[in-house]
């Protein structure tokens, strides 16, 4: 059984060489039809979901294309949705090749602002807040709660 979708789609009876290129083949051409299709947005869809191994040019993306999109299993599940706000989300942005939401692009320059801090030692774990919570034996409390001097200890 056919989508009802697939009447309306640009590409119904064209020839289908060229939405299943050989490797290494141009996919150029397939793409500009699916640019200005009505219904690429579905096509995408039926792809991910119809089958794990759909192959050729649907909704503008290749098999390659479609297998790398993060969120996706080999099965061919719909992408995952990005968690805005989140370095990760900022992540899922770049590997989708979309533009980052504010909140990502937010999330993700606090990241690097605090990494570039760890970095230069200002956060903890750093040399400097190390020394300072370094204790020296002369500074230890003794048994009965006094504190050692360095001339007692030597």
């Amino acid at each position: 059984m056919t989508p009802e979708w697939m009447a309306r789609a640009e590409c119904r009876g064209m020839d289908p060489e060229i939405f299943f290129p050989e490797r290494g083949e141009s996919c150029d051409e397939a793409r500009a039809v699916c640019s200005t299709c009505p219904v690429s947005k579905e096509c995408l869809i039926y792809a991910y979901t119809e089958s794990p191994r759909v192959l050729g040019i649907w909704g503008g993306t290749s098999d390659r294309q479609r297998r790398r999109v993060p969120g996706t299993r080999v099965h061919g599940s719909l992408p995952q949705a990005i968690k805005h706000g989140t370095n990760a989300g900022y992540n899922q942005h770049r590997r989708r090749g979309e533009t980052m939401c504010d909140g990502c692009r937010q999330a993700h320059s606090r990241y690097v602002a605090m990494r570039k801090a760890e970095k230069r030692g200002q956060v903890n774990g750093s040399p400097a807040s190390r020394a300072v919570s370094t204790i020296h034996p002369r500074d230890t409390p003794l048994h009965n709660g006094t504190t050692s001097s360095h001339k007692e200890v030597c």
